[in-house]
């Protein structure tokens, strides 16, 4: 989809995969042009965000500002923080102009690192972009020491139902709920109960536990492969046409037994040893005997002096 005021010789669609593969040239093109307000409900929170870029990364603002090319304020929901737009219309703004551009920044504030993982991924944004925060939550996560608070379980409650770290968030404390592991479990079971879509993602995460427990197990050492039967011809006429060609054709068959019989070397006894003759000359175990063109010498060995290691 071309955009007006915009180099169409650089790019020609949107969204793009990964902003950060382009040039630094391609992305300084996406910076220019109109910018935009990023606004959480009636409030500006984040101010100068490249339109294009942000068209670029997000698919929701590429569909918003298609049908209205004149608009220049991006309004949000408030189940969107403040801090997760800001971060990420900076993080726009800083990809145009960045020369060696990378990932959205992990925060130690927990809580700051969800919020901009949420809106990031709400807007569409490509994972690659939070793969960093994703990492870092997900080691924590797992860890039973360091559990998340309700406030940062019901921003994670906020993602899509088919969001990785929901799924993760899911699978990992039920089965620290099973396990006795959770520090709070009363509260919990009230945030469960209070947000179906999480409580959809724990169903989810027991139906497919379960399926893998029903499954039989195959041990591959010990499966034998199929037999598989042979087809058997029994066909006559092949077996007597067969047996004429080998009547017919038996002296040629014997022909090169033959052959290479009378090219084998003879022996024979001379006065100085044993000659072995070819079809090239003669080869005497002693002394020197010549045929032909071809002379071979072998001398004798005295065995009469031992061996000794010099």
């Amino acid at each position: 989809m071309a955009v007006s005021g915009f180099n169409s010789n650089v790019f020609r669609q949107y969204p793009i995969h990964d902003v950060r593969a382009l040039s630094l040239k391609e992305r300084k093109e996406l910076g220019k042009g109109p910018m935009v307000v990023m606004f959480r409900e009636d409030k500006p929170v984040a101010f100068d965000v490249p339109k294009h870029a942000l068209m670029a990364m997000s698919k929701y603002a590429m569909q918003y500002f298609a049908e209205n090319p004149n608009e220049c304020d991006f309004h949000l929901p408030a189940t969107f923080s403040e801090i997760g737009i800001k971060e990420v219309g900076n993080y726009i703004r800083f990809l145009c102009h960045a020369t060696t551009p990378h990932q959205l920044q992990y925060f130690e504030d927990v809580l700051k690192s969800i919020q901009v993982y949420h809106v990031a991924r709400a807007l569409g944004l490509y994972f690659g972009y939070v793969h960093n925060i994703y990492f870092r939550l997900d080691r924590r996560i797992r860890d039973p020491r360091t559990q998340l608070d309700n406030e940062q379980l019901m921003i994670i409650c906020k993602c899509a139902s088919t969001d990785r770290l929901l799924k993760l968030v899911a699978g990992i404390y039920t089965e620290f709920r099973f396990a006795n592991k959770m520090a709070h479990p009363e509260e919990f079971d009230k945030l469960v109960a209070a947000h179906p879509r999480f409580r959809k993602a724990i169903e989810q995460y027991l139906q497919s536990k379960a399926l893998k427990a029903n499954r039989p197990k195959v041990d591959l050492l010990e499966a034998s492969p199929p037999e598989v039967a042979l087809p058997v011809v029994n066909r006559p006429e092949l077996h007597a046409n067969l047996q004429a060609f080998q009547e017919a054709h038996g002296e040629h068959d014997r022909g090169p037994t033959n052959v290479s019989q009378s090219r084998r070397p003879t022996h024979q006894a001379t006065d100085n040893g044993i000659a072995i003759k070819g079809t090239k000359g003669t080869r005497a175990t002693k002394g020197k005997e010549r045929q032909g063109s071809t002379t071979f010498e072998r001398k004798s060995r005295d065995l009469s002096i031992p061996w000794r290691r010099l």
